[in-house]
């Protein structure tokens, strides 16, 4: 669990991403072990966004724009070698493709705070 979340509340924050992905782009998902911890704070504490990446397992369903959420026009998967260059907000392609290739961690890694 994260730092000051009680278990039951990490419970709901899975069912919460298995029911925005079932509903956002029509996949049911199995969440496995978490990879990475990434954070941001700002330097005005203003804002503190913290991003959890986890493997997961596609159980049915074809990844697509269900049209439910305006905000999703486009859902697009690519191959794991094209990680490393992917834009991603806070999360690091390379870092995640070199995590990925390795047997899960006994802790998940955490890079401090990315706030640019």
């Amino acid at each position: 669990t994260l730092p000051n979340q009680p278990a039951r509340k990490m419970a709901g924050e899975i069912s919460g991403l298995k029911r925005e992905l079932r509903e956002e782009i029509g996949v049911e998902i199995e969440p496995g072990f978490p990879v990475l911890l990434n954070e941001a704070v700002a330097p005005d504490h203003s804002r503190h966004v913290v991003q959890i990446v986890l493997q997961a397992r596609i159980l049915s369903g074809t990844p697509r724009v269900t049209g439910l959420d305006p905000r999703v026009d486009t859902v697009e998967f690519q191959p794991f070698s094209k990680l490393p260059g992917l834009e991603m907000y806070l999360a690091d392609g390379a870092r995640l493709a070199a995590l990925l290739q390795n047997p899960p961690l006994a802790t998940i890694p955490s890079l401090g705070n990315l706030w640019r």
